[in-house]
């Protein structure tokens, strides 16, 4: 803590130190040409002063003789002296909840705390917010007391969410994490079939979600073509998953492609 305060004091003295001497005895067009630079660097220094929030009293030390403490000579060291209570910096999170989810469907994931000992510790907070239409959601945290909490949330819109995970005030590493929410499934209006040249009877201009054409004219895919050879695929979007999601109509693929839905 010494040593980020001490570097934090000695940007200070440096960014201000330039400054004055810049308004002081700098030509007009000096200053002028310097100004979004100056400014740039005094509005950096001020948001991202974290001082405070770091200089926080230790719960308790301990020394963790399991913990790896790095590389030595080509060895790896064990034993590392820790300030006690969960250091943000070290908390992990798994789970397909911070990644992607359903509309409707419950999305979840778990906060591991690497540094944790026997005093009680202060909950982490969890913000779940809408981007598109920025209503907050109410998550569900869950203590395990081994150190970890089950946290889930249910969304109620599709689009794009912003999960935050603080603790102690600060946020742990990756936070926020953007996750995809899906909307309602949906069924394929094709069908599922390795060949479209076989599924449209022989069309010359049926073309097929996955993008792949034969020689000689023909639009659609036949078997053992580059895209998808030998294997089975949905004729509207080119999944090969039989019971997949609809990724709708490829950009790539003209919209006729939705002939063969009735053959």
């Amino acid at each position: 803590q010494k040593a980020r305060v001490h570097q934090q004091l000695s940007d200070l003295r440096t960014a201000t130190t330039f400054t004055r001497g810049l308004l002081h005895c700098g030509p007009d067009h000096h200053i002028v040409r310097a100004k979004v630079l100056a400014l740039s660097r005094l509005q950096d220094l001020s948001h991202g002063d974290r001082s405070k929030a770091e200089q926080v009293e230790p719960v308790s030390i301990q020394f963790s003789p399991l913990e790896q403490a790095g590389p030595c000579r080509g060895y790896q060291v064990y034993g590392a002296v820790q300030r006690g209570g969960v250091d943000p910096e070290r908390c992990e999170v798994k789970g397909q909840g911070l990644h992607s989810g359903s509309l409707g469907a419950l999305c979840s994931f778990t906060l591991i705390s690497k540094n944790k000992v026997e005093e009680p510790q202060e909950q982490p907070r969890v913000t779940v917010l809408h981007k598109e239409s920025g209503r907050a959601l109410q998550p569900s945290i869950q203590d395990n007391h081994d150190g970890t909490y089950q946290i889930s949330y249910t969304p109620t819109e599709a689009g794009h969410l912003s999960v935050s995970v603080c603790v102690r005030s600060r946020h742990i590493k990756g936070s926020p994490f953007n996750v995809t929410v899906r909307g309602p499934l949906r069924s394929h209006p094709g069908i599922y079939h390795c060949c479209t040249f076989c599924s449209s009877g022989g069309q010359k201009d049926a073309r097929c979600g996955c993008g792949g054409a034969m020689p000689g004219g023909y639009q659609g895919c036949g078997h053992g073509h580059k895209g998808h050879p030998g294997h089975s695929h949905w004729s509207c979007c080119g999944s090969i998953s039989e019971k997949s999601e609809c990724s709708g109509v490829k950009d790539s693929a003209p919209r006729n492609l939705l002939r063969t839905v009735a053959l």
